[in-house]
């Protein structure tokens, strides 16, 4: 039977007196049934807000939703106690890179030009967002990779660890993955549950303090830690400013686009947080799909027929009558037919 995993990365910061360090995080959650896990997952976010005195409205929460209700630490340990049971492994990725006489700064882009960088600008600017490709191909490269990942959307420049898993049939870019994704939602709150955890233990990324962030999974033998090191950078270096990462090709559907009206006033985060966004939200988890504002210079390449065009105006339904009529198979839906789904 083949597993499932769900990855989420951000930057791991900590400041300090003279010197910040900066480095990468992930994390990976592997379960032997994802639809089992959707259940759990439903049930203990659920419970643990209905604790707190707050209703549900949604069936997907990130860590940003959560702090916007005023969770505290307590919840995400909670929830890290509620879901370990169901986890089969628990990968915490991490990545900085030391100066070595050999190695002092990055060299970026070998196909195109000699240009290199300071390893804290090729953090920021370089493995920030494409970070979960990387864990993948560390999953795949150390034969951890034993069925179906799923990986927040992510932005970034072909590199030779996307070249050595871009053929895999197994895996699946999600946009805005952490709101559609039991498993990548699941990373992102214990990403933040361990970023907190850690800094209160006093701890650095190491093996040893990392497992002290997840005793029980440890002692359980489900923990394992990933660290992407200068070893890697010959594989994780973006190769040319010309080549982007294809993720539209690793896109899952249903995908439900949203057409933003231009000449309405309302903007994105308008939309987000309204109340038939929550919709959106329930309907990509319940279909396994995705949600993503339409980028009409873009979405041409991911269009399928079984992907949705949610519009509420004038501007957005002429959009999708114009898609229909060059043969694109989508269904146009307005905010209010949302209901009937």
């Amino acid at each position: 039977m083949s597993n499932f995993i769900g990855i989420d990365s951000r930057k791991f910061l900590r400041k300090g007196i003279t010197n910040d360090f900066l480095g990468m995080i992930a994390i990976g959650i592997e379960v032997k049934s994802y639809d089992y896990f959707k259940d759990k997952y439903i049930s203990v976010i659920s419970d643990l807000l209905r604790k707190r005195g707050i209703k549900p409205d949604r069936s997907v929460y990130k860590s940003y939703d959560l702090h916007r209700l005023g969770i505290t630490h307590d919840f995400y340990k909670e929830f890290y106690n509620s879901i370990l049971d169901h986890i089969e492994s628990l990968y915490v990725f991490y990545s900085y890179f030391t100066y070595t006489p050999l190695t002092s700064r990055v060299r970026i882009f070998p196909f195109t030009s000699n240009k290199e960088i300071s390893f804290i600008d090729f953090i920021g600017n370089h493995l920030d967002s494409p970070f979960p490709h990387v864990c993948l191909w560390q999953l795949h490269t150390m034969g951890h990779l034993k069925g179906n990942a799923f990986l927040d959307g992510f932005n970034g420049k072909v590199t030779n660890a996307w070249k050595a898993i871009e053929d895999l049939t197994s895996f699946f870019i999600l946009p805005n993955g952490d709101k559609s994704n039991a498993l990548i939602a699941s990373s992102d709150i214990l990403m933040n549950y361990f970023d907190i955890q850690l800094f209160d233990n006093g701890g650095k990324l190491t093996p040893t303090d990392i497992k002290d962030v997840f005793p029980e999974l440890d002692k359980a033998n489900k923990l394992k830690t990933m660290f992407i090191s200068n070893a890697c950078l010959y594989h994780i270096i973006p190769l040319s400013e010309a080549l982007n990462i294809p993720t539209h090709q690793k896109i899952p559907h249903p995908i439900f686009f949203i057409f933003k009206e231009k000449n309405s006033g309302i903007n994105e985060r308008t939309i987000e947080h309204s109340p038939l966004f929550r919709k959106i939200i329930d309907l990509s988890f319940k279909n396994n799909g995705c949600f993503k504002f339409f980028d009409a210079d873009f979405d041409y390449n991911v269009i399928s027929e079984k992907d949705y065009f949610i519009h509420f105006g004038d501007e957005g339904k002429k959009t999708s009558e114009n898609l229909k009529n060059l043969g694109y198979s989508l269904k146009p839906l307005n905010f209010a037919e949302l209901e009937k789904l």
